[in-house]
């Protein structure tokens, strides 16, 4: 048995792909180690083996972990850590083999495969490279939330209530704003810069987007993140090559960005909410 995961900030996919080729599909909380500490994650893991899936941890031969937030071979150890923790107590513990990768590598490889292309993340955060069939290369780094991440659900939402606690947005769609979520000045500092999960706070707010995508400024307000995305990540970069993408963003407003990208001269190719899937394939291709 081996395990694929895909980890967001937001949520975690996994696959549980047995000998015989059964697959068992699940989803857990996001496993970003650049927001939760080591004690976190592991009791995430931890819950989700032995309580939300009930998993036999003995027959787990190999961990494909690809994730948000894997930017240095100290965060790919804090990862490593967690999971064997949780695998330590178990006769498999010692031969379990984990591989570590960015989500930005699960989504290089969904997308393209052994084929060349640009590969672009649009979720909670934002990130692209260069795939050149077998490895990916950096262009320019995401930076998170704070310094970056253009384009993504959380950029959405910094854009969207920075223009509410300015009054800089449409009355109507301000008085709706407060009324669904219960918002005011003092609860979106609270939740920006001090609780744990800011970037998916943030990103909640693109739902709003979505169920508002018709108002003439929500409308903008996604068209000025995504022309920020291909200005600040993708300047520069071979426009002969097919830029794809996945992430909940990049789905629920594909027309919004494929309009942005041909603004660019980008041609646009795939676009995925989820890659885990496109991954097992090229396991099984593998």
């Amino acid at each position: 048995m081996y395990i694929i995961v895909d980890s967001g900030s937001t949520n975690t996919d996994w696959r549980i792909v047995y000998n015989d080729g059964r697959i068992i599909s699940a989803t857990s909380e996001g496993l970003n180690p650049l927001f939760l500490n080591e004690t976190t994650i592991g009791d995430i893991i931890q819950t989700f083996f032995k309580e939300e899936i009930a998993l036999n941890l003995e027959k787990i031969s190999n961990i494909y972990f690809y994730g948000a937030g894997i930017v240095s071979e100290e965060v790919k150890n804090k990862i490593f850590i967690c999971f064997r923790n949780v695998l330590i107590h178990t006769e498999q513990g010692d031969e379990c083999k984990m591989h570590i990768w960015s989500d930005l590598h699960a989504s290089a490889l969904a997308l393209f495969g052994h084929n060349k292309g640009i590969a672009c993340i649009l979720g909670t955060g934002s990130n692209s490279g260069i795939w050149d069939g077998k490895n990916l290369v950096i262009q320019r780094k995401a930076g998170g939330f704070i310094l970056g991440d253009e384009g993504s659900g959380a950029y959405i939402g910094k854009l969207l209530l920075g223009d509410y606690i300015k009054n800089l947005m449409p009355e109507n769609l301000k008085n709706q704003l407060e009324k669904q979520y219960n918002l005011d000045y003092a609860s979106i500092v609270k939740n920006v810069y001090n609780t744990s999960r800011p970037s998916k706070f943030l990103g909640s707010f693109s739902y709003f987007c979505k169920e508002n995508l018709e108002n003439d400024y929500i409308k903008n307000l996604i068209l000025k993140a995504f022309d920020a995305f291909f200005e600040r990540f993708l300047e520069g970069v071979n426009t002969n090559l097919k830029v794809s993408f996945v992430g909940s963003i990049a789905e629920n407003f594909k027309e919004i960005l494929t309009l942005s990208a041909e603004n660019h001269g980008f041609q646009v190719g795939k676009i995925v909410d989820r890659p885990i899937d496109l991954l097992i394939n090229c396991f099984k291709n593998d």
